[in-house]
């Protein structure tokens, strides 16, 4: 069993793959694995994921971002924890993981909310997300599924072929975890 199982869809995101893949490959600490669903991308986005060590999974149809994530969950890796990436994110430090084992360690949660930094349109921001009661997690601003790491037992799948699938999903997820924590570090 791993500690972290990643999982990251993709289609057509070449302009930021290579950053997102290279800082999940050079994190610090290494008990966890990567899937990759490629959701038919028509750039060089496989070309890219091919060359790390991570599990790709290229989707003969398509599924979009909910169902790319399902498959994902779906795929047989066995795993403590459950985190999500987007494609056009990518981990804040190489220390990322090491920190989030050791306050899971430390203080075992359902779910831990990861703060985030944003860059938009040449601005630039820190979202802190420090809630540590599940009944925040339900009025959370943010459902992105990036912004946690929960218990793999409980993830909840996604619903497909929908727009806001993330958040959907988050209300659901709500339903599942009990215990909560925050870091105060951006995470992604």
């Amino acid at each position: 069993m791993v500690f972290f199982k990643i999982i990251i869809p993709n289609y057509n995101n070449a302009k930021w793959l290579d950053k997102c893949l290279s800082s999940v490959a050079n994190q610090s600490f290494k008990d966890y694995e990567v899937v990759v669903v490629d959701d038919m991308s028509t750039d060089s986005s496989r070309d890219i994921i091919s060359r790390y060590p991570f599990h790709l999974i290229e989707l003969k149809e398509k599924k979009y971002n909910g169902g790319a994530r399902n498959v994902g969950i779906d795929y047989p890796i066995d795993s403590k924890y459950t985190l999500f990436l987007d494609s056009d994110d990518w981990f804040y430090t190489e220390e990322v993981l090491m920190q989030l084992y050791y306050h899971l360690k430390e203080h075992p949660v359902d779910c831990l909310t990861l703060p985030y930094h944003i860059v938009y349109e040449g601005h630039e921001a820190d979202f802190p997300l420090l809630r540590n009661d599940v009944k925040s997690l339900v009025w959370s601003d943010c459902g992105a599924c990036w912004t946690k790491c929960i218990k793999t037992e409980l993830i909840r799948k996604f619903p497909e072929n929908t727009l806001m699938e993330d958040t959907i999903q988050h209300i659901e997820q709500c339903n599942y975890v009990k215990t909560l924590d925050s870091v105060g570090f951006p995470v992604v």
